[in-house]
């Protein structure tokens, strides 16, 4: 976890496909897929503390209604 965490950090997305090619060798697929979305939550909000000062909500409001929307019709169709 530690290394699909540094790809993360440094190209801001990737952790779950580092993570899931490896962890399932170790616990159960289900459990890998929960233990992952748990810690990519923990590390996002990290990483959105640690730039809050470079963040701005009103640039990114357009991309969060679009996940709101996107993300519930993406798992549903």
């Amino acid at each position: 976890m530690a290394g699909a965490a540094f790809v993360q950090s440094v190209s801001g997305f990737g952790m779950a496909i580092v993570a899931i090619a490896t962890l399932p060798l170790v616990i159960d697929l289900k459990d890998a897929i929960a233990l992952i979305a748990v810690f990519n939550l923990f590390v996002s909000t990290l990483t959105l503390f640690w730039n809050r000062s470079g963040f701005s909500w009103k640039e990114a409001r357009p991309l969060v209604i679009g996940m709101i929307i996107g993300i519930p019709l993406g798992y549903y169709f």
